[in-house]
C-alpha cells in the first residue's frame, strides 16, 4: 500500500483536529448532579443484590409522586415525595413472571410480562394506581398478548395500549420455536376501569412482508434465521414502540432486523418497513486484547440495530432519535450463532473487495481478530465476504421521518450520527469505565463497546437536549441541538455512579457507592412534574438494581448552532473541557495511536 493511501485511511480523524480546542476549555451548558438513589430488593434474595434483576424499566406518576419499577419476577412502588428519603411502599414477587415494561396513564398502571413457564402466553396487565391506605396495587385486568411482550406504550386517553411482542425464539421439547413477531393493540372502549368487561385485542403480524424481503434488503433490513424453513415474519422481533399520536401512527423498532416498522392505527395495519442502512465505520476500539484504550480507524461496516428510540418534532421536522446498542441472534437448540470472531473467518472466504490490510487485521487479536462480525451479511453470490459487518453503531442517530419514502429499497434518511464520539468522550473523561464489564476495563471493546441502551429528549432554553444511557457499564451522555440538527453537539458525560476506585464493583455496591449501572431506562421530567421541583432525570440501573434521580442544570444558551463566543457579555456558564462539535483532543490521541499501526500494513 502506498504511504499516501495509508495516510489517507489511517489519519482521516486528524483532519478534524483544531488545536485551539485542545488549548482552551469551552463552556458547559448542562450539568447532571446526583440527588439520591434507592436500592431495590431482588426476587431471589429479597434484598438489594448486585446483578439481581430488581429493576428493568420505570414509570412515574407526577401527581402522586410515585415511581413504579418493573424487574425480573418482581415489581416495586416507590414514594418519591421526599427525594431525600426515597421509600419502598410495595415490593411484589411473582415467580415465573419477567416484568419487561411499566407505564402510567391517569390513575392506572400498565405492565407487560413474559410468562417464563409458558413463553407463548405473555401478558398485559392493568392496575389501579397504588393505594397508599391499603398498601395495594389492585389488578383490574390481565390479557394475553403473545410471545415475549417487550415494551408497551399507552395513548393519551388511557384507552389504547400498544405492545411490542418480540416473539423471541425459545427451546421447547428439544426443538427451536420461533414465534412470529407482532404489534398487539389492546383497546378499552369504556376506559381502563372497565378493561375486564370491555376490551378488544388486535395482533398485527408481518406475514404480508414474507414475500417482499428482497425488496427490503437493499435498505439494510436483515433476515437472520433462515434455517428450518423459517419465515421473515417469524424472524422479525419488535423491540420498542414509538408513539406518533398526531399522525395516528406508531413505529416499532425491529432491533435484530435493523429496521423500523410503521403501523397505521386507523386501519390497524403494518403499512411499511424502513431499513436503517449501515454505518461505514470511522474509529472504534475493536479489541479487548490490545493493552487498553486503542481507538483506531477501520474501514468496516456496522448495523445500527437500535434498542430504544423516541420521536420528537423539532423546528417543523419529525425526528426519530435512536440508541444504537446492537444485538446478535444466538440459540442453543438447535445451535445457532449468527456472529463469529474476526480470527475465525477463513482467509479463503474473503473476496477481492476485502483489502489486504483488513485480511491481516482480522487475524490479529490485538486488532480485529476479537471483534464480532456477522456470518451471514456481506457475502457475495459465491458465498465470499465482500464486506465485513459488525454489530451496533456505538452511537446515537437522528432520522428524519418527515422525509421517509414508501420505497422499500430506500433506507430511512439519517441527518446525524455521533460517530465514534461516545468511545472518545468516555476515554477522555471517564477512562476508568471504558468499555468495562463489571471489574474488567476494555473487556467489551470486541463486543458492541459502550452499548447505547436508552434515550430520551427534552426542550430546555431554546435547545433540544438528548440524554443517552450507555449500558457498559453505566453512564449518561448528553448532546444538544439547535435549528440545524446535523450539528448536534456533545455537552457532558455523567459517570459518577461508578467511582474511580480499585475496589471491586461488588464491594462498592455493598458500601452503597455504586448506582445507575446499566441504565436500561431513563426518563426526563421538567420542574413542574419533577419530585424535586427542578428538572430531573430518572435512571433505572438494571445491574445495580437501583433507581437514581439526577438533577439537570442548564445554563441559558441562546447560540443554537454557532461556536461559543468568548467575547459575549452574557453570564458565562461553567467551563467544561473539550465540549464541541468535534472531540478534538480524543481525535488527536486517536491519530497518534494510529501511527503505531501504519508500519504493519504499509
Amino acid at each position: 500500500m502506498s504511504i499516501i493511501r495509508c495516510l489517507t485511511i489511517f489519519l482521516y480523524p486528524a483532519i478534524f483536529v483544531t488545536f485551539s480546542q485542545l488549548a482552551k476549555p469551552t463552556q458547559c451548558h448542562v450539568q447532571l448532579s446526583h440527588v439520591n438513589t434507592i436500592y431495590l430488593p431482588a426476587f431471589d434474595q429479597k434484598s438489594p443484590e448486585f446483578l439481581g434483576g430488581a429493576v428493568e424499566q420505570i414509570a412515574y406518576d407526577p401527581v402522586r409522586k410515585l415511581i413504579y419499577a418493573a424487574g425480573s419476577q418482581v415489581y416495586h412502588v416507590i414514594d418519591a415525595s421526599n427525594t431525600g428519603n426515597l421509600s419502598i411502599q410495595l415490593t411484589q414477587y411473582e415467580a415465573g413472571m419477567d416484568f419487561t415494561d411499566v407505564e402510567t396513564c391517569g390513575d392506572h398502571v400498565f405492565m407487560a410480562a413474559i410468562n417464563k413457564s409458558d413463553p407463548q402466553d405473555g401478558v398485559l396487565r392493568v392496575y389501579k394506581g397504588f393505594n397508599m391506605a391499603s398498601n395495594q396495587l389492585e389488578l383490574v385486568m390481565e390479557s394475553e398478548v403473545g410471545s415475549g411482550p417487550d415494551m408497551l406504550s399507552v395513548l393519551g386517553d388511557c384507552r389504547t395500549v400498544i405492545v411490542a411482542v418480540e416473539g423471541e425464539a425459545y427451546e421447547h421439547n428439544g426443538k427451536l420455536v420461533d414465534p412470529p413477531g407482532k404489534v398487539t393493540i389492546v383497546n378499552f372502549p369504556d376506559g381502563p376501569d372497565m378493561a375486564a368487561q370491555q376490551k378488544s385485542v388486535s395482533s398485527l403480524g408481518f406475514e404480508a412482508f414474507d414475500n417482499r424481503y428482497e425488496e427490503l434488503k437493499p435498505s439494510g433490513v436483515r433476515f437472520v434465521y433462515t434455517l428450518n424453513n423459517n419465515t421473515f415474519s417469524n424472524d422479525i422481533e419488535p423491540e420498542y414502540i414509538v408513539l406518533d399520536e398526531a399522525a395516528n401512527k406508531v413505529y416499532a423498532v425491529l432491533q435484530e432486523n435493523n429496521a423500523l416498522a410503521e403501523v397505521d392505527l386507523g386501519t390497524r395495519t403494518i403499512s411499511s418497513i424502513h431499513g436503517l442502512g449501515y454505518k461505514q465505520w470511522g474509529s472504534l476500539d475493536a479489541s479487548d486484547r490490545d493493552g487498553g484504550i486503542q481507538i483506531t480507524y477501520w474501514p468496516i461496516r456496522a448495523w445500527y440495530l437500535p434498542d430504544s428510540a423516541i420521536l420528537h418534532e423539532w423546528h417543523g421536522r419529525k425526528l426519530l432519535f435512536t440508541a444504537n446498542e446492537g444485538d446478535a441472534k444466538e440459540y442453543d437448540e438447535p445451535q445457532f450463532d449468527e456472529s463469529t470472531r474476526g480470527d475465525d473467518i477463513s482467509q479463503s472466504d474473503l473476496g477481492p473487495e476485502i483489502h489486504r490490510m483488513l485480511r491481516s487485521a482480522i487475524s490479529d487479536n490485538s486488532l480485529l481478530g476479537r471483534l464480532a462480525f456477522s456470518r451471514i451479511d456481506g457475502r457475495d453470490g459465491s458465498g465470499n465476504y465482500s464486506a465485513l459487518y459488525t454489530y451496533g453503531a456505538r452511537s446515537f442517530s437522528i432520522w428524519d421521518l418527515s422525509s421517509a419514502t414508501s420505497n422499500f429499497s430506500t433506507a430511512l434518511p439519517q441527518v446525524f450520527d455521533s460517530g465514534s464520539q461516545f468511545e472518545e468522550m468516555v476515554a477522555l473523561h471517564c477512562p476508568h469505565v471504558f468499555n468495562r464489564q463489571v471489574d474488567t476495563l476494555d473487556s467489551r471493546s470486541d463486543n458492541k463497546g459502550p452499548e447505547p441502551e436508552s434515550i430520551t429528549v427534552a426542550e430546555i432554553s431554546n435547545r433540544l437536549y438528548v440524554f443517552i444511557g450507555l449500558e457498559r457499564p453505566g453512564m449518561v451522555i448528553v448532546y444538544s441541538l439547535g435549528r440545524d440538527v446535523s450539528m448536534a453537539r456533545f455537552e457532558t458525560i455523567f459517570c459518577e455512579g461508578i467511582p474511580d476506585s480499585n475496589k471491586p464493583m461488588q464491594a462498592m455496591f455493598n458500601d452503597r457507592e455504586l448506582y445507575a449501572i446499566d441504565p436500561e431506562d431513563i426518563r426526563f421530567y421538567p420542574a413542574a412534574e419533577s419530585p424535586t421541583g427542578r428538572p430531573v432525570l430518572m435512571v433505572a440501573g438494571a445491574v445495580s438494581g437501583t433507581v437514581s434521580l439526577l438533577e439537570v442544570k442548564v445554563t441559558h444558551d441562546d447560540t443554537p448552532d454557532e461556536p461559543d463566543n468568548p467575547n459575549s457579555d452574557d453570564k458565562k456558564p461553567p467551563t467544561c473541557p473539550n465540549r464541541g462539535l468535534i472531540p478534538a483532543a480524543s481525535s488527536a490521541l486517536v491519530s497518534i495511536c494510529l501511527l503505531f499501526h501504519i508500519r504493519r500494513f504499509c
